[in-house]
C-alpha cells in the first residue's frame, strides 16, 4: 500500500500520545517472585512484548505504571520500536511505553487496524522515535505526518487522533457504601478485585457487559475521587451512581427507585462572590447539573451535600429554594466530575426515609433491607438501559 504524501499536517506529540514515563525497571526476577495475572511489558518483540504475568497489587506498591484498559505499547526494540496491542491492559517497564486512546466510538477492529498501520509506519518513518519519547519537552515537539493513504482505505489523520485511547465499552458504578454495592458485586463475574487510593475496585462482567465498581465511601470528596478513578484508571464510558437517599416530599415513597434528572450541591454557595444561586459552581451558569436521564423510572431532582440530619433550615433550603425531591451525599459531586470528563452519567436513588415521617436515621435503619431488595430486583433493568 502506497502512502499519499500530497498533504501533510503538523501534530503535537502530546496531542497524539500520552506515553507513560517509568522511573523504575521491571525484572524477570520480580515476575518470578510475584506471579499474578497482569501482563508485564518490556523491551522485546517476542511474545507480543510480554515478559510474563505479575501481581497487580505488588506493582501498585512499587508505583509501577499500570494500565487497566486496552492499550498499545511501544517497546524499545530495534531501530524503530515494536508495537503491541494489550486488550486487558498491562504494566510497563522502563523500556516500554503504554499508549492510551482517547477517541470515542472506536471498536476493537479500529484499534487493531491502527496497530497494524502504526507498526510499519514506525519502521518507515524512523524519525517518529516513539520508543524514545521520555520527557515532557519531547512531547511538545511537532511531527510532520501525511494525512491520507491512497484509495481512501485508511485516513492517517484519524489514526493519530484516535489511535491511542480506545476503551471497550465499560459501565462503571460509583457507590458510596459496601452494603449498597453488595447486590451489584454479587451479580458480577469478577475478574479483578483490588484497591486504588484506598477504594475497593471490582472489574468483571455484569449481564455480559464490561463493568467496574468503585466503592468510594460516603460524601462528596469520596464520590469525586471514585468517579475520577473510574474515568482515569478504567476509561469508563458511562458512570452510574446507585444508592439509598432521603425523600423530601410526598412524590416519592420508601423502597421505590427513581431516576435522577438533575443534581445540585446545596452546600456550595458563591452567592456573595458571583451573585449566583446556591449550588451554582464557579464554572457554571446554572446550579443544577443535568444527568443522562433514563425513563424506566420516574425522574426526580436530587440535592447533594455533606450532611445527614433533620435540620429544619436544610429542609427549607432543599424544598422551597432548590425545589429538590431527594437528598443524598454523592450524586452532585459525581455529576461535576463527569461534566468535566465528558462522560455520560446517570443515577438511581432508592428512598430509605422521607422528611416529616419521623427520625431520618431511624427510618434509614429500618428500611435498608427493603431498599437493597429493590436494588437486587431492578439491577438488570438498570444495566440494560445503559448505553
Amino acid at each position: 500500500m502506497n502512502l499519499s504524501i500530497d498533504e501533510w499536517s503538523k501534530f503535537k506529540v502530546s496531542d497524539i500520545f500520552e506515553p507513560f514515563i517509568n522511573g523504575k525497571g521491571l525484572t524477570e526476577q520480580e515476575i518470578k517472585d510475584n506471579p499474578g495475572q497482569l501482563v508485564a511489558i518490556q523491551s522485546s518483540s517476542e511474545n507480543n512484548a510480554c515478559m510474563g504475568y505479575i501481581d497487580e497489587q505488588y506493582c501498585r506498591e512499587m508505583k509501577y505504571k499500570i494500565v487497566l484498559q486496552p492499550c498499545l505499547t511501544v517497546a524499545r526494540s530495534g531501530s524503530a520500536g515494536f508495537v503491541s496491542f494489550q486488550p486487558n491492559g498491562c504494566v510497563v517497564g522502563d523500556s516500554a511505553k503504554a499508549l492510551i486512546i482517547r477517541a470515542k466510538d472506536v471498536n476493537t477492529f479500529h484499534y487493531l487496524l491502527n496497530q497494524s498501520r502504526l507498526h510499519p509506519l514506525l519502521r518507515r518513518f524512523r524519525r517518529f522515535g516513539l520508543h524514545r519519547l521520555r520527557c515532557r519537552r519531547k512531547q511538545r515537539n511537532q511531527l510532520n505526518l501525511p494525512c491520507g493513504i491512497t484509495h481512501g482505505f485508511f485516513i492517517l489523520k484519524f489514526a493519530f487522533s484516535a489511535i491511542l485511547s480506545y476503551n471497550d465499552i465499560m459501565i462503571c458504578f460509583v457507590i458510596a457504601m459496601a452494603k449498597e454495592a453488595e447486590p451489584i458485586i454479587s451479580a458480577v463475574e469478577t475478574e479483578r478485585d483490588i484497591k486504588i487510593c484506598g477504594k475497593r475496585i471490582i472489574i468483571g462482567k455484569l449481564y455480559k457487559k464490561s463493568a467496574g465498581i468503585v466503592v468510594c465511601g460516603v460524601g462528596k470528596v469520596n464520590a469525586a475521587m471514585g468517579a475520577q478513578i473510574a474515568v482515569t484508571e478504567f476509561g469508563a464510558t458511562e458512570i452510574i451512581n446507585i444508592g439509598v437517599a432521603g425523600g423530601l416530599n410526598n412524590s416519592v415513597r420508601v423502597g421505590e427507585i427513581y431516576g435522577i434528572g438533575k443534581a445540585v450541591q446545596y452546600d456550595f454557595d458563591l452567592a456573595e462572590i458571583n451573585g449566583t444561586k446556591i449550588g451554582t459552581l464557579d464554572e457554571c451558569q446554572e446550579n443544577y447539573l443535568p444527568l443522562a436521564v433514563s425513563e424506566i423510572y420516574p425522574v426526580k431532582n436530587v440535592a447533594t451535600g455533606d450532611r445527614f440530619n433533620d435540620s429544619k433550615a436544610d429542609f427549607t433550603l432543599l424544598t422551597e429554594t432548590l425545589k429538590a425531591d431527594i437528598r443524598d451525599m454523592e450524586c452532585g459531586a459525581i455529576a461535576q466530575v463527569c461534566m468535566h470528563a465528558d462522560v455520560p452519567f446517570s443515577a438511581f436513588k432508592i428512598i430509605s426515609d422521607v422528611a416529616g415521617s419521623g427520625s431520618t436515621f431511624e427510618q434509614y435503619k429500618s428500611n435498608l433491607k427493603l431498599c437493597f431488595n429493590t436494588l437486587e430486583r431492578e439491577l438488570e433493568n438498570i444495566v440494560k438501559s445503559s448505553k
